[in-house]
Parts: structure tokens; C-alpha cells; sequence
């Protein structure tokens, strides 16, 4: 502003050594001044002066050091028995009305002296999920806020140790070529196709040892205070609009496999910055307090890893209670699924790899990895996780919002509309890990999209009286498979497809393309009904136009449909 500009400041370096030059001048003329021993000592001591000076800063340098050796001394005296004990059945009277809870038994895990406890979070399966580059955009009945959650920690006499909401997801888990389509279609949308999320209550009896004693003292009274603490929490979600289950000890055991994505515990190898087992790498992050709400609403959700595991524990504090994150996610770098930019707010846990794993489990946790985490009070605008997975994306309300629906959520689907928009349905169901069998008298409409998936364990043709219970959605098309005339004892979803929308029959969730304006499908379920626009990229049109040219291509050359510099995304219709 005044025509004088502000000096360079010198690298680091230079300045140390135009300072150690000045120190020995300095040293010298002391010397040279005092003239005996004493001078000796003062260049002695200006000389080592600057050699600390030159040398890496040495509390960083000691702090890592001093890392890696309690990094090392764990590893060599861990046991992952001590983490993950044997879970274990109790039983339990009757439920309450509306409780969604077992009506015999309840499972539980000792873990030194807290014991464990799980319930499964539910979701409607059947609403469609409203999405945007920040998050669900109508939370209510999708996702649960932690003040929810903490609010329901209040059990009387029974203080709780912490909670952890544990939400375990997948963005694309179907054929290779196919999910990488979708994912580019997916764009920026923190669109979880399968998401299922657990609360996981730790109990410790010596917290409370009056109420233990009222209900019996010693073990059995502490497994009595624990049944109804789990008890009193599902029956105060399912109040708060969140539906909660009791798990049995052989449930907890399977959520402990998938939350590990049947990685074993017991055979992981760790080290200093992530876990291995079988191909696959697992590395976990603590999440920073500014970006807690932004990862796990959105960007923790949008890579292209395996899966994503967002762990966030609650305790009682002196303000109420607070809350800190861990997000983990599996990696296979043999096919490109990784994490491939960094995420906003997620800072490495080196040295604690096997920690930030257990912190995400129904498993024994380490105080150690609470200290480096960063506790924050929960307050109305914190974090809200989502609950359960959206399934597949449909297409754009008129806002320009994703809008995704799971189709085997229902026990029976009806889509009617043309083989070009029905191909595409089929293609992103592929692409979230459904697997299709087709019971169809029209052959010649479904092998080109067959031939093109490539992959018989995903989409496939249906024998006559199959009973395959590895495919989650069989597709009836043709006016010679009525659902009647199939085995009755089928499992998974059923999907009626039909070319004219005024033949389409009643079914719990209806996908139904406007006959006048094909480029609008009705979204039909028992509470709501909504107008879609159809969308795609060209990559998603080249894939489908590869099979007889029927598909239509956009009417604009853009390489994605959603743009992320916007508020709400920009998808391009059909």
C-alpha cells in the first residue's frame, strides 16, 4: 500500500546457519577476550548450542520415537482373547408393547470387568432416501442424532460406561465393471446402498455397585442391571422414533464378523499405519471435532474402499455427555477399491491400528486410544449417522436431488416401463451387490443385458422350480410367469416386470414409468408417492448402448451427472 514490500523471510536452514556463524564469531571473541579456561568453556558451549540447533526438532523426534516403542511393547504382549471373548445368551422375560426386542434371551460379552451388550438399529427399507453432496436431506426416520442417542443413557439407578454407535456400509459391491460405472454415476452423493448400524452398551459393574447389589451383587446381579439397561435404552429409541433389537450371543457374534468384513481379529498383522489380512487393507482414522457432522453425514461415505465403518462413542461427562469418532475403512489394492484422496478432518492413527479396529466392534476397547481422541459435548447441531442403506439410485426429484430407493426392501416390487429404463434399474441393483435370477418366457430380452454383466452368480436366468437361495431378487417378466405359477417358497424380493403401466399389478413398493412422458417414473410405497427424473452418464448409456443400441443417450455431453461445486447435485435426464 505504501510502495515498500515486506522482505522474503529466509528458509529455515540459511537462518541457522547465519545464526551458528554469529554464535562462534561471538564464542571466538569471548575466548579471545577471557584468555583462559573460562573462554574454552564458552566456545564449548556456543559450539553445542549450535549443533542442537541444527538437529530435527527434538520433541517431535522423541515424541515418535517414544510412539513406535509402546507401538512395538503392545503388539508383543497383545492376545486378541483378551479383546474378544466367547458372547454368551441370558434370558429374559416378555417385552414390552412395541419393544422391538428377543422375547427369550439376550446376548452379552465379558471383557475384563465390562460387559457388553448390542442392539441393531432399524430403519422403514421402503422410503425412498433424498440425497445431496451434504447428506440425506430429510433425516427424520433415516438417520439418528446423538443427542438422541445420549438422551436415551439416562436408566435411573444404572450408570452406563459409554455407548458406541457403530454404522457399517457399502457404496458399490457388485461386478467390477458394473460398480465402476455406477460409482461414477454416483458422483458426490454419500449414496450408502447397505448401511447397518448397532449400538454397542458398556456396562461396568463397579460404576455401580448399589444397583448391581439390589439386583443380586456379584455376577448375576451385574447381568441383571445389564438386561434392563439394554431393556430401558431400546425401549426409549423405539419412543424416539428409532426402532432398536436385542441381540442374541450368536447375533453378536455374526455382527462382529461383518463389522470386520470376516477379517479375524485373532489373525490380523499390524502395522504401524494399517492392518492386513487376506489381500485386504485396513486402516483407521480419529475424526477431528470441526468435521465430525461433515463425515459422517457425507464425505465419509463418497470413496471408492471396500466399506466404511463410522464408530462413534458416547460417555457421560461434567457438561452431560460427549462424543468422539473413529471412521475405518477396508481397502483391496489389488482392485483399485481404496481410498484414493485424502478426507477432510480424518487424521491418521499411526500406531493404533489395532485399536481404532476394536473400537468399531462389540469387542474390549482401549482407554489408550481414548486419550488421543478428540472429545467434544454433544450438542443439537452435532453429528447425525445414518442408519440404514438407501439402495439403489432411481433418479433426480425436482429440486435436482438424488432419490434412491432399496429394491429388495419389499416383499414384492412392480416395475412397468421400457426395456432401456428397466436394463438401467437392473444394471445399479447389480451394482449394490443384489443378486438377480430371472424367471422370464421373453428370452431374447434379457440375454444381451446377461451377456454384458458377464457374471452368472450376479444376473442369470432362471431354471425351472429353482429354490436358489443365493439370489436376493427374482425378476418375473412375461405373461407366462405369473407370480402363482412359481414356487411359492422363493426367497428375497420379488420384481414383477411388466412393458405397460396400466397392466401393472399392486405391490408394496411400485416403480412405474410415465407412458406419456418417459422420462418421469411415479415412486410408489404404502406412505408416499413422489415423481422422479430419470438419469444417467454417458458411461452408464455407452454400457446399456452396448447392447442393441436401444438405450437413448443424454441430450447434453457431460462426463457426470452430478456437479459437486453445487448445492443440490445437477443430473442430467433422459
Amino acid at each position: 500500500m505504501n510502495g515498500l514490500t515486506t522482505p522474503r523471510r529466509l528458509p529455515r536452514r540459511t537462518r541457522l546457519a547465519v545464526a551458528g556463524e554469529l554464535m562462534l564469531a561471538a564464542a571466538f571473541v569471548g575466548w579471545t577476550i577471557i584468555g583462559d579456561r573460562h573462554g574454552a568453556w564458552v566456545l564449548l558451549a556456543c559450539v553445542a548450542a549450535v549443533a542442537v540447533a541444527a538437529l530435527p526438532p527434538v520433541r517431535t523426534r522423541c515424541r515418535n520415537r517414544w510412539l513406535r516403542t509402546q507401538f512395538i511393547m503392545r503388539r508383543a504382549r497383545r492376545n486378541p482373547a483378551d479383546v474378544l471373548t466367547a458372547a454368551f445368551d441370558v434370558p429374559v422375560s416378555g417385552t414390552r408393547d412395541g419393544e422391538r426386542t428377543s422375547a427369550t434371551r439376550m446376548g452379552a460379552r465379558w471383557v475384563d470387568d465390562t460387559l457388553i451388550t448390542m442392539l441393531a438399529l432399524d430403519t422403514d427399507p421402503t422410503a425412498p432416501t433424498t440425497l445431496t453432496p451434504h447428506g440425506i436431506v430429510d433425516p427424520g426416520g433415516h438417520c439418528a442424532t446423538l443427542r438422541q442417542i445420549a438422551a436415551c443413557l439416562d436408566t435411573f439407578d444404572i450408570t452406563v460406561d459409554a455407548v458406541d454407535l457403530i454404522s457399517h456400509g457399502q457404496r458399490t459391491t457388485g461386478p467390477a465393471h458394473i460398480a465402476q460405472v455406477y460409482d461414477a454415476t454416483l458422483g458426490p452423493l454419500p449414496a450408502v446402498a447397505n448401511r447397518a448400524t448397532f449400538l454397542v452398551i458398556r456396562l461396568r459393574p463397579a460404576d455401580c455397585p448399589a444397583a448391581v447389589a439390589r439386583r443380586g451383587g456379584g455376577s448375576s446381579g451385574a447381568i441383571r442391571a445389564a438386561v434392563v439397561t439394554t431393556r430401558r435404552i431400546a425401549a426409549a429409541l423405539h419412543d424416539a422414533g428409532v426402532p432398536a433389537r436385542i441381540l442374541t450371543a450368536r447375533q453378536i457374534t455374526d455382527a462382529t464378523v461383518f463389522l470386520a468384513d470376516g477379517a479375524p481379529i485373532a489373525d490380523v498383522a499390524e502395522a504401524w499405519s494399517e492392518l492386513t489380512s487376506s489381500g485386504t487393507r485396513i486402516r483407521g482414522f480419529a475424526v477431528t471435532a470441526d468435521a465430525a457432522s461433515a463425515v459422517a453425514a457425507s464425505t465419509g461415505w463418497t470413496h471408492s474402499a471396500l466399506s466404511t465403518t463410522l464408530g462413534v462413542r458416547i460417555r457421560p461427562s461434567a457438561a452431560g455427555h460427549e462424543y468422539a469418532a473413529v471412521l475405518r475403512v477396508t481397502e483391496h489394492p489389488a482392485s483399485n477399491r481404496v481410498l484414493r484422496q485424502p478426507i477432510t478432518g480424518l487424521e491418521p492413527l499411526f500406531g493404533a491400528q489395532f485399536e481404532a479396529l476394536c473400537a468399531t466392534l462389540p469387542v474390549g476397547s482401549s482407554p489408550w486410544l481414548d486419550r488421543r481422541l478428540a472429545w467434544t459435548p454433544i450438542t443439537d447441531d452435532g453429528p447425525q449417522p445414518g442408519l440404514g442403506g438407501c439402495g439403489a439410485l432411481i433418479g433426480a426429484d425436482a429440486a435436482g436431488r438424488g432419490v434412491a430407493v432399496a429394491l429388495t426392501s419389499a416383499a414384492t416390487v412392480v416395475v412397468a416401463g421400457e426395456q432401456s429404463w428397466v436394463w438401467q434399474l437392473i444394471i445399479r441393483a447389480l451394482a449394490t451387490g443384489v443378486r438377480i435370477r430371472v424367471a422370464t418366457d421373453r428370452v431374447d430380452y434379457w440375454q444381451p443385458l446377461i451377456a454384458v454383466v458377464g457374471d452368472p452368480t450376479a444376473l442369470r436366468l432362471d431354471a425351472a422350480g429353482s429354490r436358489d437361495a443365493s439370489a436376493a431378487l427374482l425378476v418375473v417378466d412375461g405373461t407366462r410367469c405369473a407370480p402363482e405359477h412359481l414356487v411359492p417358497e422363493s426367497p428375497g424380493t420379488r420384481l414383477i416386470v411388466v412393458d405397460d403401466a396400466r397392466a401393472a399389478p399392486e405391490g408394496e413398493l411400485r416403480l412405474i414409468q410415465d407412458p406419456t412422458s418417459p422420462g418421469f417414473v411415479d415412486v410408489e410405497t404404502p406412505r408416499r408417492r413422489m415423481r422422479v427424473s430419470i438419469v444417467a452418464t454417458p458411461q452408464e448409456w455407452r454400457l446399456l448402448g452396448g447392447i442393441g443400441g436401444r438405450p437413448r443417450p443424454p441430450d447434453e455431453p457431460v462426463t457426470s451427472p452430478l456437479d459437486s461445486r453445487q448445492t443440490t447435485p445437477i443430473l442430467v435426464p433422459r
